[in-house]
């Protein structure tokens, strides 16, 4: 079967970057990936996008500027086309006839066409959120690296190190009681990727002052149970308590507030899960104080929400003072 990518729109639109991608790769890449088709047509008569097309994808698919007569047409501007989509159609065709993908009812976010200013942005949009792990896992990769010299550095008894995501590694916090501290946060962080990109990997080197451990709004988001989200919350601070015999404070998550990614209720039961399987050894941090009237973040205290601004992490501070004197 024949998928034909029509490239004989406005090159204007055809040629805009969408992170990083030209338009009208987004349909040809889709099609490569569905594994569905025995070629992948495309046909332009535009040289320039004749040349990025090869540049991009060389010998796996076909250029033309004359449409074959059979197989499955997509538009080249068509961006939001998913794998299961032509799977779907595929089951149904005529080989031997054209068949346009127009033709289908799609779905809103898969029927957008590239053709003007508000269907570029709401198509930066979607790909953004479709894509958003694998750029989140690059950035993170990318911030260990940044901090692959800190984390060697050797936290001595009268120096504090702060270990968990965003909300630490965003805090501008060099000493609390006049310790230092050694901030060792990464942003978008999950605990299991804590554990396997940086503690299996020894990047933490020794560490003989005491550890502040804020880690879970990120595994929230996770496809996971909250009992598996727990365990792997108290396997990292079991692994943590293992190797360093120090004090370990660990902050139960934090409320957020008007945000659809993850909700109260989810982290109350992941705190209660995490707090009853905790190791007894393990000071606990109660983030009640973060709370307005309601029971969520105060938005006196947060950015967007979900991170802390600079009165959210004066209260931070003045809670991890108060148990360091304890």
């Amino acid at each position: 079967m024949n998928c034909i990518i029509d490239a004989t729109k406005d090159e204007k639109y055809l040629t805009l970057g969408l992170w990083g991608k030209p338009v009208v790769y987004y349909p040809i890449r889709t099609a490569l990936d569905s594994k569905l088709f025995l070629n992948i047509i495309v046909v332009t008569e535009s040289e320039y996008v004749r040349y990025i097309v090869i540049e991009l994808f060389e010998n796996e698919i076909i250029i033309t500027n004359i449409f074959p007569k059979n197989g499955l047409l997509i538009n080249g501007e068509a961006v939001n086309i998913s794998t299961n989509t032509l799977e779907e159609i595929a089951k149904n065709m005529n080989e031997s006839l054209m068949f346009s993908l127009e033709n289908t009812i799609l779905n809103p976010e898969e029927s957008i066409i590239v053709k003007d200013v508000n269907s570029f942005e709401l198509s930066l949009a979607l790909i953004r959120k479709r894509e958003k792990h694998i750029w989140l896992r690059k950035k993170i990769l990318e911030r260990i690296q940044i901090k692959m010299s800190l984390f060697s550095h050797v936290v001595e008894e009268n120096e504090v190190c702060l270990i968990g995501h965003s909300q630490f590694d965003q805090w501008n916090i060099s000493s609390l009681m006049g310790c230092s501290v050694y901030n060792f946060g990464i942003s978008g962080i999950t605990a299991k990727e804590y554990l396997e990109d940086i503690f299996e990997k020894q990047l933490i080197k020794n560490i003989r002052g005491r550890i502040f451990i804020l880690i879970g709004a990120n595994d929230i988001m996770l496809p996971l149970a909250i009992k598996d989200i727990a365990n792997s919350i108290t396997n990292l601070i079991d692994k943590i308590s293992m190797k360093f015999n120090v004090p370990i404070y660990y902050i139960e998550t934090l409320h957020v507030n008007g945000r659809l990614d993850r909700s109260n209720e989810q982290i109350d039961m992941l705190n209660s899960l995490v707090k009853c399987n905790i190791r007894k050894n393990i000071i606990w941090i109660n983030t009640k104080k973060f709370d307005d009237p309601f029971g969520n973040l105060d938005y006196k205290y947060t950015s967007d929400g979900l991170h802390l601004n600079e009165t959210g992490y004066l209260v931070l501070k003045k809670l991890l003072e108060e148990k360091l004197k304890e």
